[in-house]
């Protein structure tokens, strides 16, 4: 008999720290106030008032609560033992039956299983719990931001059974055999009996004797042959069971659901069932939208869907464990799980270490059944830590060996975020971090990885690349709307961006930054998938991040699972494809001239089901208009990835400017094995005799860059020494020669008395920056001394969900554009124009024209809040209405790359002259001036 405990309970809370001296278990809580199970106590707005909300909490109460519950038990019979399960607590608990004292739990991430037989009577019983923030050193991760829930979570009941307890059941399956392994507890008087351990109808049959109190460990081999296996493309659960007869003759059971599924490492793959597997990964921080941690079934279920919209088959729990419920959902939906216990990590890092690894093993036993989760790990980024310090690589071996003591089916990790750097230490697989100097070649997009030391260091490991992108979108009020979960989170960035837009004048733009950061985020995401992917030697990555994470604002699927960005094919059916076909261009040379010969390679990775054989066609084209084509015929063998057809093309001057499409497809005779598309980019750089033009250029590559463009172009000073003749050595009339002849375009790269005289005169002039233009006209660097690497330069949205960074870029109607192609959002063809360009402050460049200046193309990004200024106060009345002022947590810049200052002078900071596309820009601005 079962009965559960989930619903609400009477809840006194103790912020005085009173109630463990007062006993105040000894009685009834007479409190109207009441907490759900599962659930925590930091949901409740009733408590809004006196702790106020802070990040996502609906209120800001941290400290010891009571929780009580009554439960009617019958009268128990013969032999029969009654056992009080609790989900779990986070993060301490003190647990009393009737107000004797039960035990105290410090193990926060495992169940809480106890015989209350000796505390309970026929009739009504009071379960009481004293939550409290002992040991949160234990909590790991799961405490991010200030996100910090405590309460009962997971289900929780009252079970009366026989004398006999089965736990930590599991099927073992390694090298084709199977053994149900199972642990046996006797509560009742000494006894011999048989125990059946089913696996569906398979069924053997062990002796049992115990002695009263004893504890045995049963492994028996299971035939399983024509039993269906566990893979993350068919989840095929089985149902298990453990049955005996105690002394009385009650019927002990254990049943649970579990799969067979075997995994090894061979070389540098990882093998699921003798497959070669492609780990196409998801991950994020830890944050849940309702209670943490996540119980809710549909809300785990829409997640995982959205994963697997996109593709993805596996997904990390940064330094944290799911929830017995995650760990069910996954099983049934075929999703592979990474958990992690912050033994050695630089996140979250738990102690006292015995208690930590005697916690760890207790979970593992517990999840051990679950074919889901297939890696236990140690931290996060254990490297760091461990590289020069004795005691914590003395750790990592303990907890490595911890995990290999107490599962037999799973891979085990010391820390994601190694990368072969420790090798005296074991680790089943390498997760190299690309780190890189403040972040540089990381915060520029991942565009300049190198691939080939990278794979140097996995010392033929498997490779599972962690915390691959980082790429975060403008945040958006209907979608946070549509993830507050009733009693759970309440997330306002969303609203705070808002509010911020409106303040600045610019909440016309909203929806266009939303679905711009949206395209741009997917864009970037798919390119450094595919390069990933396209590493013969790696085995899978971990996209930074899936899920929006709150305030953080990136991810591919809001927190929910209900609303996701970008069109999910361009994933499924490309770099998380289990065939997939993959271009050897990434974020460069997506755009190049018309007229000279392009090449560019595909390679196929055959991650399916068997060894391929087939026909790689791939063609170029523009609209209707087909450029090449070019086919091979291959064989390639499952686990491999490698170059397969080379295409070369070149694109006639009149396609100049137009959007190009190479597809490529790999069929067997009629039947499609895979199939991946790519936008490219082609402009006509050709010069434009008919345009001319005076420059007043000091950069001298600029300058000639100018000249081969615009052949006709003169050089100011030379127009003005004809113009007034000897007298310009000694007495140049620049200003007045080029007002002069109003009707011709000034080009500079300068703002010196000249120009600015032309721009009184109402000149037209264009003011390009290389790099002389005033300082004061552009936005300070975020790290001054790294110049063109400064993070705040770059045209990818690298970790902008942290603090700063790029999150859209805005393109308004403007004839100046001409026909360069733009769609209303800057995709690839912008990158080498944006990437590393000096950025312009509108406000000072509206002090220095007198106007403000209207946006062509414009970037918005995220920056640091301003910090709530706080007065120390005496008054309790004014300490709370302080607590109460709303705290900013979003704040933005505009950042200005092409702008008109006024009807006839263009400020343009963007990098015209190093790229076809830049030139093909300029084209288009000097001839539409």
């Amino acid at each position: 008999m079962r009965q559960t405990l989930n619903g609400f309970w009477k809840l006194r809370i103790d912020p005085e720290e009173n109630g463990l001296a007062e006993h105040w278990a000894a009685r009834p809580i007479v409190s109207t106030l009441e907490v759900p199970v599962p659930g925590c106590v930091q949901q409740l707005d009733g408590l809004a008032a006196d702790y106020p909300p802070c990040d996502d909490m609906r209120n800001s109460y941290l400290g010891t609560f009571f929780m009580e519950k009554t439960v009617e038990l019958p009268a128990l019979e013969a032999g029969q033992r009654c056992w009080l399960q609790l989900g779990a607590i986070l993060p301490t608990c003190f647990l009393w039956i009737n107000g004797q004292f039960l035990t105290k739990n410090i193990y926060c991430h495992t169940q809480i299983r106890q015989d209350i037989t000796e505390l309970v009577t026929a009739g009504e019983n009071r379960i009481t719990v004293a939550v409290t923030e002992q040991y949160t050193s234990l909590i790991g991760g799961m405490r991010f931001e200030g996100t910090n829930w405590s309460g009962l979570y997971s289900d929780s009941f009252v079970e009366i059974t026989g004398a006999v307890r089965f736990s930590d059941a599991y099927v073992s399956y390694q090298n084709g055999a199977a053994h149900f392994c199972v642990q046996a507890e006797n509560r009742g008087p000494a006894l011999t009996t048989e125990a059946e351990l089913w696996l569906e109808d398979r069924k053997v049959v062990l002796p049992l004797t115990m002695e009263a109190g004893q504890t045995l460990q049963l492994r028996a081999p299971m035939d399983v042959e024509g039993l269906p296996r566990w893979s993350w493309r068919e989840p095929s659960l089985l149902q298990a069971r453990a049955v005996c007869r105690d002394s009385e003759g009650n019927v002990c059971e254990y049943a649970f659901r579990t799969g067979l599924r075997e995994i090894t490492v061979k070389g540098d793959r990882i093998l699921v069932n003798g497959l070669p597997t492609f780990f196409a990964g998801g991950g994020s921080e830890y944050y849940s939208p309702t209670i943490a941690p996540l119980t809710d079934r549909q809300i785990i279920r829409d997640r995982y869907t959205r994963l697997q919209e996109y593709g993805f088959n596996f997904y990390r729990c940064h330094t944290h464990v799911p929830t017995e419920e995650e760990l069910c959902v996954a099983d049934e939906m075929g999703i592979m799980l990474v958990v992690e216990f912050g033994i050695v990590s630089n996140f979250g890092t738990m102690h006292p270490l015995d208690k930590a690894l005697e916690m760890m093993a207790a979970f593992i036993r517990q999840t051990r059944q679950h074919p889901s989760l297939f890696v236990y790990g140690l931290g996060n980024e254990g490297s760091q830590m461990m590289a020069e310090n004795a005691y914590e690589r003395e750790k990592a071996r303990l907890g490595y060996r911890t995990a290999k003591d107490n599962t037999d089916n799973q891979l085990v990790i010391i820390a994601f975020g190694m990368q072969g750097e420790l090798p005296e230490l074991d680790n089943d697989f390498e997760t190299p971090h690309l780190w890189s100097d403040n972040f540089v070649w990381a915060y520029d997009g991942l565009t300049d990885i190198p691939w080939e030391s990278v794979a140097d260091k996995t010392r033929g490991k498997p490779s599972i690349v962690h915390e691959y992108g980082k790429f975060c979108v403008w945040p958006s009020r209907e979608e946070e709307a549509a993830c507050i979960i009733p009693m759970g989170g309440k997330p306002d960035h969303g609203t705070q961006s808002h509010q911020w837009l409106v303040e600045n004048g610019l909440e016309h733009l909203e929806d266009r930054m939303i679905a711009n950061s949206r395209r741009m985020a997917n864009t970037f995401d798919r390119i450094i998938l595919e390069a990933a992917r396209r590493q013969p030697s790696n085995s899978g990555y971990i996209l930074w991040a899936f899920y929006r994470n709150s305030w953080r604002n990136r991810g591919l699927c809001d927190d929910a699972g209900r609303t996701t960005s970008g069109n999910a094919d361009w994933f499924r059916k490309g770099p998380n494809a289990e065939v997939a076909l993959l271009m050897d261009r990434d974020f460069h040379n997506r755009a190049f001239p018309c007229g000279i010969t392009q090449t560019i390679t595909l390679s196929l990775s055959d991650f399916g089901v068997g060894s391929l054989q087939g026909c790689v066609r791939a063609s170029v084209s523009c609209g209707d208009t087909i450029l090449q084509e070019a086919a091979a015929d291959v064989t390639i063998g499952t686990g491999e990835t490698a170059p397969v057809l080379t295409i070369s093309f070149s694109v006639p001057a009149a396609l100049g400017g137009k959007k190009l499409s190479l597809y490529a497809a790999f069929l067997d005779g009629e039947t499609l094995l895979a199939e991946n598309g790519w936008d490219l980019w082609a402009f006509d750089t050709a010069s434009v005799r008919e345009v001319m033009a005076f420059l007043h250029v000091e950069n001298l590559t600029v300058y000639r860059a100018l000249k081969r463009l615009f052949p006709r172009a003169q050089r100011l000073s030379s127009v003005d020494s004809v113009v007034i003749g000897c007298r310009s050595w000694e007495n140049p009339q620049l200003a007045q020669t080029a007002c002069g002849q109003k009707d011709v375009l000034i080009v500079t790269d300068v703002y010196d008395s000249v120009i600015a005289e032309c721009v009184k005169n109402r000149c037209k002039v264009l003011l390009l920056d290389s790099g002389f233009l005033p300082d004061q006209w552009m936005l300070p660097p975020l790290h001054k001394a790294l110049g063109e690497r400064d993070v705040g330069r770059f045209f990818t949205s690298f970790r902008a969900g942290w603090d700063k960074g790029n999150l859209v870029t805005i393109i308004d109607e403007d004839p100046i554009l001409g026909k360069f192609p733009q769609d209303g959002c800057c995709d690839l063809q912008f990158f080498e124009l944006m990437q590393s360009a000096r950025i312009a402050d509108l406000e000072q460049v509206t002090q220095v024209f007198g106007q403000k200046p209207a946006r062509i193309i414009s970037s918005f990004s995220k920056m640091p809040p301003v910090p709530k200024k706080t007065t120390i106060f005496q008054d309790i009345n004014a300490i709370k209405n302080q607590k109460n002022t709303e705290d900013r947590t979003f704040n933005a810049r505009e950042q200005g790359y092409l702008l008109r200052l006024n009807p006839q002078t263009v400020l343009c900071t963007m990098k015209l002259t190093d790229n076809p596309a830049g030139l093909a820009m300029l084209k288009e601005i000097v001839q539409n001036f």
